[in-house]
């Protein structure tokens, strides 16, 4: 399968990577296909012979400012009419369309303690959120498209 290629290509490579699942949400008790911001979950907004074209963003990503890469996971179950949001792919974070935003994790007194907590410096824990602005991303990184039934 493409996974498990990309899989073995990670392993080859000994990359780091970061798992995306929690969307930005927007209105939580809308479904991502009611959303006012249709951005606030990451859809597909294009198909292509060679891959896709993504947007919208993901948030809570442990780590992101030092691996190479993140897999993109949908978080919640959907529906049908949610179909262009059932998407799994992976990337590496210097890709075109990529905007990553990071920050330290609102309750990290780390600095305020003087420093490391458990032999890691207070600068080293981290959190972001990742932007996708029309990416493309090729079939052979795709994982999940458009098969809602296999989400959540």
């Amino acid at each position: 399968t493409r996974f498990m290629k990309y899989l073995e290509y990670v392993q080859r490579n000994d990359l780091a990577l970061a798992g995306a699942m929690t969307d930005v949400k927007g209105v939580r008790t809308l479904r991502p296909s009611e959303q006012p911001n249709p951005d606030s979950y990451v859809r597909v907004v294009e198909q292509r012979d060679d891959g896709i074209v993504v947007r919208g963003a993901k948030a809570n990503i442990t780590g992101i400012a030092v691996v190479d890469e993140v897999i993109v996971l949908p978080t919640r179950a959907m529906t049908e009419s949610d179909a262009s949001y059932a998407v799994a792919f992976a990337v590496p974070l210097d890709t075109p369309g990529v905007t990553v935003v990071v920050g330290r994790q609102i309750n990290d007194a780390r600095r305020l303690d003087g420093g490391d907590l458990d032999g890691v410096p207070y600068m080293a824990h981290h959190e972001g959120l990742i932007i996708f602005e029309d990416m493309f991303v090729p079939w052979d990184r795709v994982f999940l498209y458009n098969d809602w039934r296999w989400t959540g």
